[in-house]
């Protein structure tokens, strides 16, 4: 969206030059950065001081991981490509490799964190898969002894409790807390005296756990505190990058062909909004020619033809290949239109029919 027009002779043809590159990683098989992602909004918060969640972590994590792999690939062809090795030369890989190496040490890759993410981490989870294995072992045990006195033989939770469900009649049967009751009234969700003291020690070792799992982000947070400089060069490479790559994939998609310097020659041009199948091409050579009439029929592809022309100009000025067999262009200091003119290409619309 902010690619613009150069009117500066130099600067066309070093866009020029760099689409030329991209084209020729493209033939090579290169791939765009892919996976990466606009990170610098989670940046902002890690300099903030807020603590960084899983998801934008994840995030962190494939944008650094691709900047790696794209200064790996594109060094290996910096002969083919200088000018966008240059850019992607300004990225840290080792840094790359250490932020992404640590995420994902600790990323589960599924929207969690690895139980060995930290030591403090493992030991909290073990104790609580063993202290919830004690407790549904108690209420197995209490529910086995009050079996006739429960409306179901099912355990179930609530409020994030182990509870029996005790019929209403049966409730002196069973001594404990009676957390929720059926709509009908004749069920009462009970979580039994013996089972209570388990289920404490359980929710104490889920406390543990989230306190834990805070350290690890807030660590993790700091990581990428440490190297938000890197990251913010190597989102700004990548987007530089993603934008030469796509420059150069739009040009070939045209079957584009490279701009000549020099008078003005289009030979089988052909207006990128029309089906390449049916449009007729246009060959307009205006080599040492200072004026041009244009006459024919209304519906006769003269607004087209001047429209070519100058999007032809200004694509060329913004780096792209514009499609045609052969392009030369001179470097223009103002294209002008015709503001009011109904014409549409799209709809098949000529400046009469649309008047």
């Amino acid at each position: 969206l902010a690619l613009q027009p150069s009117t500066d002779s130099r600067e066309v043809a070093r866009l020029r030059d760099i689409t030329r590159e991209a084209v020729v990683l493209w033939e090579l098989g290169l791939s765009g950065p892919g996976g990466a992602h606009d990170i610098r909004p989670d940046i902002d918060d890690a300099r903030r001081g807020a603590r960084l969640e899983i998801t934008a972590l994840e995030r962190i994590r494939a944008t650094a991981e691709v900047a790696g792999e794209m200064h790996e690939s594109l060094m290996e062809h910096a002969d083919d490509a200088p000018l966008i090795a240059d850019v992607v030369d300004m990225v840290d890989a080792g840094v790359m490799r250490r932020v992404s190496g640590r995420l994902d040490d600790c990323l589960d890759g599924r929207g969690g964190i690895r139980d060995d993410a930290s030591p403090g981490l493992a030991r909290a989870r073990r104790d609580v898969a063993e202290l919830r294995r004690q407790a549904q072992d108690a209420l197995r045990d209490v529910a086995q002894s009050v079996k006739a006195h429960l409306q179901e033989g099912f355990i179930t939770e609530r409020a994030g409790r182990p509870v029996l469900a005790v019929k209403a009649s049966s409730r002196s049967a069973v001594p404990g807390i009676v957390h929720d009751t059926s709509d009908s009234g004749g069920t009462l969700f009970v979580e039994p005296l013996p089972v209570v003291e388990a289920s404490n020690r359980v929710r104490e070792a889920v406390a543990r756990e989230r306190e834990e799992l805070a350290a690890v982000l807030t660590a993790l947070t700091a990581l990428v505190e440490e190297h938000a400089y890197a990251l913010e060069v190597a989102v700004d490479a990548l987007a530089e990058i993603d934008l030469r790559l796509a420059r150069a994939s739009l040009s070939r998609q045209w079957r584009g062909a490279p701009v000549e310097d020099g008078d003005v020659l289009l030979a089988g041009a052909r207006h990128p909004l029309l089906d390449p199948g049916s449009a007729v091409p246009i060959t307009l050579d205006l080599t040492s020619i200072r004026t041009l009439v244009v006459s024919g029929p209304n519906t006769g592809g003269k607004t087209v033809s001047l429209k070519t022309l100058g999007l032809f100009a200004m694509l060329h000025q913004c780096g792209l290949e514009p499609p045609a067999d052969r392009v030369r262009l001179p470097v223009f200091d103002t294209v002008l239109a015709d503001i009011g003119d109904e014409q549409s290409i799209a709809e098949s619309l000529s400046t009469f029919s649309a008047h």
